[in-house]
């Protein structure tokens, strides 16, 4: 379900945020402007919830948009080591021979193209019959009688079997990497931060003016769908699959 609500275009986000922020501020506001605006005693304790709702707000969301920022630093690290390693693997197959080199090139072919397809929300396990996890057992097969027939090491073999080990590693470190960082249950508390905040800006006390109430409702407005909507955004798969999959297209651009 909370997958559902965040796997959506950045104006979908925003208006999931957006829309109940507004409606809360407007609604103070007209209350606000309504009522007797001549009493200020109040005006003391209302910035002081101000502050503690912003506070709490900033700290919330500033702490979960870095979370899953480096989150999704990492996973886009690991796709490119991931294909840096399978592009050495292609250049080291020269040494084996012909046909088993061109075999290898086409199941790497399929094991990008699955990548780009199927692996950049979801993570399949390894034992999953897919068309990677197959491309893979394809080039394993290989690589291991390689391996095998070389009854004295080079060193272009050891670096070709070095570079092989490592795509295998850093495929199993990208397959096993949470996805998901933003929990629900944290979601759902920045968001009711962002409805307390709009609550107090909404019916904070109004001066005579009623101008300077209405730009206090917009830049509250602003702020609060900032704060709140960033790190849904961040975590999006809708809108980080793109950068997701780059490394792997930039792999299979090379390859064509």
């Amino acid at each position: 379900m909370f997958r559902t609500l965040i796997d959506v275009p950045l104006w979908a986000i925003l208006l999931e945020v957006g829309i109940p922020i507004a409606a809360i501020l407007v609604a103070g506001a007209v209350v606000t402007l309504r009522g007797d605006r001549s009493d200020r005693s109040n005006d003391n304790l209302a910035t002081s919830a101000a502050r503690l709702s912003g506070a709490y707000l900033v700290f919330l969301g500033t702490f979960l948009a870095v979370g899953i920022w480096q989150d999704e630093s990492k996973w886009t690290a690991q796709g490119i080591l991931e294909f840096e390693y399978a592009q050495s693997v292609l250049d080291g197959s020269s040494i084996m021979t012909r046909a088993d080199a061109e075999t290898i090139r086409v199941a790497m072919r399929e094991y990008a193209n699955d990548v780009i397809v199927n692996e950049r929300e979801a993570q399949p396990s390894a034992s999953a019959d897919t068309v990677a996890n197959r491309a893979m057992k394809t080039m394993t097969h290989l690589v291991n009688n390689f391996e095998d027939q070389r009854t004295v090491p080079t060193a272009e073999s050891a670096a070709f079997l070095r570079d092989f080990q490592g795509f295998q590693d850093q495929r199993k470190q990208r397959l096993t990497t949470p996805d998901m960082v933003l929990r629900p249950d944290l979601a759902t508390a920045l968001f009711l931060g962002g409805i307390a905040a709009a609550v107090i800006m909404g019916f904070y006390p109004a001066g005579l003016g009623n101008w300077r109430k209405w730009l206090q409702v917009v830049t509250s407005w602003i702020v609060i769908v900032s704060i709140v909507s960033t790190p849904l955004l961040l975590q999006s798969d809708r809108i980080n699959r793109p950068v997701r999959g780059s490394a792997a297209e930039e792999f299979l651009d090379r390859l064509q």
